[in-house]
Formats: structure tokens, C-alpha cells, sequence
């Protein structure tokens, strides 16, 4: 009785790749004669298939094929759950996703995620503060007109953006599911849709508005999707270059309003400018990785200790409890909204500080949140100042 002896029902459990324990009898344990079971895990077949599967990588935040919200997976119109990016970008991989989101629901999605209309909220939003702040009486259809026209036009800058870098795009995880990395979209048709918007939000602006705001929306697609996005690729001082059309909003509004150019709109461009560069640096160093994988040219990436990068962020945040100080000075806001803006912005400058002092991921994580809230904060404050002027 030296041999295993397996029960029949133990074979078919190995030979299914069941993972229960099969059961054996071996002679000479415990007391003489006395059988001693032992009890043996056999290998499933399956395991390396799963463990492949662990290895691959997840889609990040982006398209989904259930929606255009953030989410890493969804699920097909049979129900089945998908990971868009579960192939790791290989040819089968794409052919899967354009499949599965050749459904109407879906590519509503796909355009949708093309035209960015979350991160373009923030943007409308700013131009009707433009607007509200410039404007003597409130012209329910000229600011209709501002803020749907403005939208189209950034809708049709971010679609322009994400056609020229949908190469760089594939190689970050922060933007691989996008739609045209994924090819949920041709470029021909991004750059067809992009054009489309564009024109139509102009002639919005020019026709509701006042062609002066139309002028400065052109400036503002021209600089971000023509300038901006390729010099992206050759130098880090692209940032700056890329927080003047982030700062035109509220001038687009202004214009719309007053019909002119004057000083209180460019101390709203510059409110938003020294606002943009502590916002993206901190992105930027939360990212730097993914920014060096795609090859773009900015400072957290050259910038290996996060010295200069943490330096430049506090400067600009200085620089912003100045300008919202000067809000009064410009007749925009009572001085004490002012200082209450200016109180803001110096919350802000200690998030700066602390990144400076401790350039880690949490603290770039802590300045980046922090600037999605004091932004918000002052413009709610100028705002409410300018009420009771």
C-alpha cells in the first residue's frame, strides 16, 4: 500500500482544473497498518490565463462604453463587463472596442468625451463671470449667445488638441483612453468635428454677441490648439504659452458685455493666468511620469527634484493675492470682497508653501485640489461684491 491510491472522483477533479483538494490513502502512518490520508492541491489549468489577464493593463480614466463619465470599465449592450484598454493596445484590442462602441448610445459617448465638456464647464462658466462683471444690465440673450458660443469654441479646441496628440495620448495612461487613441474615431472625422464646432460657436459670438468677443474666442482656439499644443513638444516655457488662451475666458465675456478691451478685463485674464500655472505644475509633477513617457517638454519632467517647479507654483500664487487685492482698485468688487478674494488666494499660497517645503505626491496632490476650489471661491466673492456696487 506504499502507492497513491486516488478515489475516482479526485481524477476528475484534477482533470477539470478543479481547485478542490483531492483526497489520497497511503500505508504506514500513524499506528501500524493504519492509513494516514493525505490531502494534495493540484494546479488549475486556468491560473495562467488569469494571471495574464492581472498583468495586463487597465484603461485610466476616460471613455467608457457605457457613458462618457469617468470610469475604468463598462459594459456592452448584452451586458457583458469590458476593459477598454484590457489589450494593452494590441491590434484584436482595438478591433474589440470600435466593435463594441459602434452602438449609437456609445458614440454619443465617444463625441461626447472628444469635446471635453467637463473641463470646458469651467471655462464657459468663467466667461459669463466676464460677462456678469462688464455688463450694466444683464441681456439674457446676449449672454445665451456668450456662453453657448463659447462652448462650441472650446469644445472645438479640445477636439483639435486631441487630434494632433493622439500619438502622445496612447503612450499616457492619464489620456490612452481617449477616443482617438482607442480609435472609436478617425482623425479625419475628429478634425471635421472640431471645425464644425469651432466655426458655428464663432458665429454665435459674432452674430449674438459682438464681433469683438468673436475675435478674442479666435485668439483663444488659435493660440491653444495651433501655438500651445505643438510647442508642447519642444519646450518647457509652452506652459506659459498655454495659460494665455486658459486666461481668455473672462475676456471673451467682458467684450461681449462693454465692447471693449479695457483694464478690468485684463485683470481678469491675469486673476486666471497666475491661477493656471500652481494648478498645472502640480498636475504636471503628479504626472511627470506620463509626460516623460510621451516626450512633452515640461518643467516637473526636467526638473527632477521639484525645486524650481515647486518655486515657480509659489511665485504665481503670490502674484494672485495681488491681483485679487487690485480688484477693488479697478472698481470690480468692494474692497472688502477684495480682501476676502485675497484671503483665498492666500490659502492657496500656503498649499504652494508646503509643496515647497515638502515636494512630495500628497502635497502636489493637496495644491492641485486646492486650486479647483480657490478659483471658484473668488470668482463667488467678486461676484457678490459687484451685486452691491
Amino acid at each position: 500500500m506504499d502507492r497513491l491510491e486516488r478515489p475516482a472522483a479526485a481524477h476528475q477533479h484534477g482533470a477539470r482544473g478543479d481547485r478542490r483538494p483531492a483526497v489520497g490513502r497511503i500505508g504506514g502512518a500513524g499506528a501500524p497498518g493504519a492509513p494516514r490520508l493525505v490531502r494534495r492541491r493540484f494546479g488549475d489549468p486556468g491560473e495562467p490565463l488569469r494571471a495574464e489577464h492581472r498583468r495586463r493593463p487597465r484603461a485610466g480614466p476616460g471613455v467608457t462604453l457605457a457613458g462618457f463619465w469617468p470610469r475604468r470599465s463598462g459594459r456592452r449592450p448584452d451586458g457583458r463587463r469590458v476593459f477598454l484598454a484590457a489589450s494593452g493596445g494590441s491590434r484584436r484590442g482595438r478591433r474589440r472596442t470600435q466593435s463594441a462602441a459602434s452602438t449609437p448610445r456609445n458614440r454619443v459617448a465617444l463625441w461626447l468625451a472628444l469635446a471635453k465638456p467637463r473641463l470646458n464647464a469651467l471655462a464657459v462658466a468663467t466667461v459669463g463671470i466676464g460677462y456678469y462683471l462688464g455688463a450694466g444690465a444683464l441681456d439674457l440673450g446676449v449672454l445665451l449667445s456668450v456662453l453657448v458660443g463659447s462652448g462650441l469654441v472650446a469644445a472645438g479646441g479640445a477636439a483639435f488638441n486631441q487630434v494632433a496628440e493622439r500619438d502622445l495620448d496612447a503612450l499616457m495612461i492619464r489620456t490612452r483612453s481617449r477616443p482617438l487613441p482607442l480609435g472609436g474615431i478617425s482623425p479625419a472625422a475628429g478634425q471635421l468635428f472640431a471645425t464644425v464646432l469651432s466655426i458655428a460657436g464663432l458665429s454665435v459670438l459674432a452674430v449674438g454677441a459682438n464681433p469683438l468677443s468673436a475675435v478674442v474666442a479666435l485668439a483663444t482656439l488659435v493660440s491653444y490648439a495651433w501655438i500651445y499644443t505643438p510647442l508642447k513638444r519642444r519646450t518647457s516655457l509652452a506652459v506659459l504659452v498655454g495659460a494665455v488662451p486658459g486666461a481668455l475666458p473672462p475676456v471673451i465675456g467682458w467684450a461681449a458685455a462693454t465692447g471693449a478691451l479695457t483694464v478690468e478685463a485684463w485683470l481678469l485674464f491675469g486673476i486666471v493666468f497666475a491661477w493656471q500655472l500652481p494648478h498645472f505644475h502640480s498636475l504636471a509633477w503628479l504626472h511627470r511620469d506620463d509626460y516623460a513617457r510621451a516626450g512633452f517638454k515640461v518643467l516637473a519632467v526636467a526638473d527632477s527634484s521639484g525645486r524650481r517647479t515647486a518655486l515657480e507654483s509659489l511665485s504665481w500664487a503670490l502674484l494672485l493675492v495681488v491681483l485679487s487685492t487690485l480688484a477693488a482698485a479697478v472698481g470690480l468688487t468692494p474692497l472688502r470682497f477684495a480682501i476676502a478674494a485675497a484671503a483665498f488666494s492666500g490659502v492657496f499660497v500656503l498649499f504652494a508653501m508646503r509643496f515647497a517645503s515638502d515636494r512630495s505626491r500628497a502635497r502636489a496632490r493637496t495644491l492641485f485640489l486646492g486650486s479647483l476650489v480657490v478659483l471658484p471661491l473668488i470668482w463667488i466673492t467678486l461676484v457678490a461684491g459687484h451685486a452691491t456696487l
